[in-house]
C-alpha cells in the first residue's frame, strides 16, 4: 500500500462518556485514534497512507506470516501474492489493505464489512470467499470490538485472525500477562521452536516492559493483559474470548521504540504450514459457518 501524507480520508466518530475513538474504514477498517479523557491510549495515527501508522488494524483471514506467500490446503497448493514491501512472506491477512463500508454509525457505535471474492479479487490476495463484520462498541470506560468472519464458499476454507493494538510506550509503562510457553523465530522471522519463558520475557508479574527485543507469539495466554502508565495514572486491562489463545508482544528497538504492539490472535505465526495446524490455531469453516472473538479494552484510573 501507498505511503505518504494524506488529509483527505474521512476519520468516523464514535464517542460515550469519557472514550472518543475515530476510525478510518477507508483505510483498512482500522482505528486512527482512541482517547480517554483526550488522553492516547493507544497510538495515534500518523497521517500517512498505511494502516501500520494507525493505533490498531484488523487480521483477517490469518494473523502474521504465511511462509514466502505459499500454503496448501485440502490437497491443493496456493500461491499469495507478497503484500509487505520487500518481504519475502505474505502477512496479517488480506483486510487491512482493503476499504471497508459502513453499515451502520451510532454514537457510541459503528459496524464496517468487508467481503472477499476470490473472482473478482484475486485469488493471490486469498484462494477462498469470505465476508467479516467489525463491530467497534464504547460501553462504560471500555472499548468493544468484535469481528464475525463468515464462510461464503462452498467448501471448507482455513480461517485465522486477530488485531494489531499499538500503545504508547512512555518510559514508565508496564506490562502483565500470563502464558505457557513463548514461540522463538528463526533468521526469516518463521517459527523454530517452542519454549518455556525465559526470565526477561516473562510478564506474569506486573513490571516495566523494558527492552526485551520482543516480535514472538506466545502460546496459551490467559487472555487478559494489563498494561499501566504511572505517570498517566492510567491502566488499560485488554481481554479477549476463547478463540484468541495467542498473544504477539512486539516492542520495536529505537528509533522505533515510542510505541510496542499487544496483540491477540487465534494462532501462532505461519500455523497454517505447520505439521499440526489445527493444534496451532487455524480453524477450519463449512459454507455459511461464522467464526466469532472479541477484544475489550477496560479503561481506570489509578494512584
Amino acid at each position: 500500500m501507498k505511503e505518504n501524507n494524506v488529509t483527505h480520508l474521512n476519520i468516523v466518530f464514535i464517542k460515550k462518556g469519557d472514550i472518543e475513538i475515530g476510525l478510518l474504514p477507508e483505510l483498512g477498517g482500522t482505528i486512527a485514534f482512541a482517547k480517554y479523557k483526550n488522553l492516547d491510549f493507544m497510538r495515534a495515527w500518523t497521517g500517512e497512507l498505511t494502516p501500520r501508522r494507525t493505533c490498531c488494524y484488523p487480521l483477517v483471514p490469518f494473523s502474521n506470516r504465511i511462509a514466502n506467500g505459499q500454503f496448501s490446503f485440502a490437497g491443493k497448493s496456493y500461491q499469495l501474492a507478497k503484500n509487505f514491501a520487500d518481504h519475502p512472506h505474505t502477512i496479517h491477512g488480506i483486510a487491512w489493505q482493503k476499504p471497508w463500508e459502513i453499515i451502520e454509525h451510532l454514537q457510541d457505535k459503528i459496524i464496517l464489512g468487508y467481503q472477499h471474492r476470490p473472482d473478482i479479487d484475486g485469488i493471490d490476495g486469498w484462494p477462498f470467499s469470505f465476508s467479516v463484520i467489525q463491530t467497534v462498541e464504547i460501553f462504560e470506560n471500555s472499548l468493544l470490538v468484535k469481528m464475525d468472519i463468515t464462510n461464503n464458499d462452498s467448501c471448507d476454507i482455513p480461517v485465522g485472525f486477530g488485531w494489531h493494538p499499538f500503545f504508547p510506550r512512555h518510559d514508565d509503562v508496564l506490562l502483565q500477562f500470563d502464558a505457557e510457553q513463548v514461540v522463538i523465530n528463526n533468521d526469516n522471522m518463521l517459527p523454530e521452536k517452542i519454549i518455556d519463558i525465559p526470565d526477561d520475557w516473562n510478564y506474569h508479574k506486573l513490571k516495566q516492559l523494558g527492552e526485551p527485543n520482543l516480535d514472538n507469539c506466545f502460546v496459551n495466554w490467559n487472555r487478559k493483559a494489563i498494561i499501566q502508565w504511572p505517570t498517566k495514572k492510567l491502566s488499560l486491562t485488554l481481554t479477549a474470548t476463547i478463540p484468541l489463545a495467542y498473544l504477539v508482544v512486539m516492542t520495536p528497538s529505537a528509533p522505533m521504540n515510542t510505541f510496542f504492539a499487544v496483540e491477540p490472535v487465534s494462532h501462532i505465526n505461519n500455523a497454517i504450514n505447520s505439521n499440526t495446524p489445527l493444534h496451532n490455531g487455524i480453524q477450519v469453516l463449512a459454507s455459511n459457518q461464522t467464526l466469532t472473538g472479541e477484544m475489550q479494552m477496560q479503561l481506570d484510573e489509578i494512584n
